[in-house]
């Protein structure tokens, strides 16, 4: 289980010089010649980098915080407030954070909604999209 909260708190702390813009330039460089997918007329929170039916990355357009595996993060010249957390697949429940840091981040209603001792980044996504 890696413990996420320190770059989760992190990547909050930054998050008044983030935004959208930031968000899908940094998708785009971890699937080159891939597509972004992000709805932002619904509100979504999350930009997916996909490289064909492929998410090779998930990407906060509220902080900078993403999760890729490493050969996505590996090279690529991420902005640097980018705080970036490699997992080797996006569906394995590796990750924990303290509820704290997850509320602080993302709001109170995600302790309830996530486990914070197991889930995946796709799990977070899909929790906070």
């Amino acid at each position: 289980m890696t413990d996420i909260g320190d770059q989760v708190r992190s990547a909050a702390s930054r998050a008044a010089a983030w935004g959208p813009g930031a968000a899908l330039d940094t998708a785009a460089l971890l699937a080159p010649g891939g597509a972004v997918d992000w709805d932002e007329g619904a509100g979504e929170s999350w930009a997916r980098a996909l490289d064909g039916d492929e998410v090779a990355a998930l990407v906060s357009v509220r902080l900078p915080l993403l999760f890729a595996p490493p050969g996505r993060l590996a090279g690529a010249a991420l902005p640097a407030e980018v705080v970036a957390v490699a997992v080797d697949d996006l569906d394995e429940a590796v990750l924990s954070c303290p509820e704290a840091a997850l509320a602080a981040a993302f709001g109170p209603g995600v302790a309830g909604r996530l486990d914070p001792d197991a889930f995946s980044a796709n799990d977070l996504w899909y929790v906070t999209v």
